[in-house]
């Protein structure tokens, strides 16, 4: 029995989950939103925005573009 077959007949919201393009933009989303938190919205730049909130929300981005899609992570 091939995988792929069996694997591509998805229903209803199960589709999100197995979307390569949506996790896509909700990672680079989120990326972009930290990048800016850090970088661009700072008069100075020092390291003060790094707090485990910060580092939490940038692994989140980070482990959906690598896993590729909700189903994965």
């Amino acid at each position: 029995m091939n995988i792929d077959s069996e694997t591509s007949k998805f229903i209803g919201a199960e589709r999100l989950d197995h979307s390569k393009l949506l996790a896509g933009i909700l990672g680079a989303v989120i990326m972009s939103f930290a990048f800016y938190k850090s970088v661009i919205l700072p008069e100075y730049i020092n390291l003060n925005f790094i707090s485990p909130n910060f580092i939490n929300f940038s692994l989140l981005g980070l482990g959906i573009l690598f896993h590729g899609n909700f189903y994965r992570f």
